[in-house]
């Protein structure tokens, strides 16, 4: 069995490496947050677990090499995703380091979340500073 301590990041690259056109710029801000080194927030980042693919790979190439990472990865973040018909076991959280910290720390191959779309409680969302302790609360959260 492969040793599953990764984090494998899913991101829709939209066939740029430009950041301002594609969800790359979130995959390498939590890239930065872990090489900054002046909090808590560690991540072993399982694309660099594998050897690099390129778009101009042939698709089984860049399959194994997808199946590698993820089979070799604790947990998975994904960006950007629709969910249909409540076939994942996901949580979600804002894209803050807070946030997708207390959910990396948490969740992983052997914990997954207890049903298709679990959210955290307000009590939570008031501890990372996302909302003030007042009564008022926002569902768009």
């Amino acid at each position: 069995m492969a040793y599953r301590n990764g984090t494998y990041i899913s991101f829709h690259a939209n066939g740029t490496d430009i950041p301002t056109d594609s969800d790359i710029k979130y995959y390498n801000l939590m890239k930065a947050w872990t090489e900054k080194g002046d909090d808590d927030f560690t991540m072993i980042n399982s694309h660099e677990k594998s050897s690099s693919v390129r778009d101009s790979s042939k698709k089984a190439t860049l399959r194994l090499s997808l199946q590698e990472r993820l089979r070799n990865s604790r947990n998975m973040v994904l960006i950007a995703i629709r969910i249909n018909k409540r076939t994942a076991r996901v949580i979600h959280i804002p894209f803050k380091k807070a946030p997708i910290k207390s959910a990396l720390d948490q969740f992983g191959h052997d914990n997954l979340p207890s049903g298709s779309l679990v959210y955290y409680t307000r009590e939570t969302y008031v501890k990372w500073g996302l909302i003030g302790n007042d009564r008022a609360y926002s569902s768009s959260i």
